[in-house]
């Protein structure tokens, strides 16, 4: 949780810099729409999951966006953000909480909606286990692809609905994972954007 708290600090200052920057044409974010998003998430994890069933793990996100308009049709986003996942084991619950860093294409439709796609990197900030062995099971890193949109309702009110999935095995070889696990999230979320 200390980590989380630190993480998220740092981005509110970065945030607060960047947005007191532009406003003199010289901050970090120049030319960038900066704002923030929460909501809730939905996971299932899939491959070598023992004797325990695939079930749906709710829980939460939060975190921010800088979008950067290309031309009438095309922009890129970064949106760092922390996401919570897990499972729930016949022994217990599984929480994972990565630090995910998007880098998306955003293609304007009409009515104030994007189709948006790209890559992720997830970075593991923490790990918890309700089970008699405490040893961490999850990589640090779990890169994957994100897909989704997003509805605009005025200049700075949105709404987004995402689609994250691991590309690559999340479970350490050492830990028993034999097959192979990925992650399969899906989030919607609300956010505001700031200076428009």
């Amino acid at each position: 949780m200390k980590t989380i708290t630190r993480i998220f600090a740092l981005f509110i200052v970065c945030l607060t810099y960047g947005q007191q920057g532009s406003s003199n044409n010289d901050g970090l974010f120049q030319h960038w729409t900066l704002g923030i998003k929460a909501g809730g998430n939905l996971s299932v994890l899939f491959g070598d999951l023992g004797d325990d069933k695939q079930v749906v793990y709710p829980n939460a996100h939060f975190g921010g966006v800088a979008d950067r308009t290309i031309n009438e049709e095309w922009a890129i986003a970064l949106e760092p953000h922390i996401s919570i996942v897990g499972r729930r084991q016949s022994v217990g619950r599984e929480r994972i909480t990565y630090l995910n860093i998007p880098v998306l294409a955003k293609y304007q439709l009409p009515n104030n909606l994007t189709v948006d796609g790209g890559l992720h990197l997830g970075v593991k900030v923490a790990e918890f286990r309700e089970a008699d062995n405490p040893m961490e099971r999850y990589k640090t890193m779990a890169p994957g692809i994100t897909l989704g949109t997003t509805y605009s309702f005025n200049k700075n009110w949105f709404t987004q609905f995402r689609l994250n999935y691991k590309i690559s095995d999340v479970i350490r070889d050492d830990a028993g994972d034999t097959e192979g696990t990925s992650i399969l999230v899906f989030q919607v979320s609300v956010g505001y954007t700031f200076g428009k």
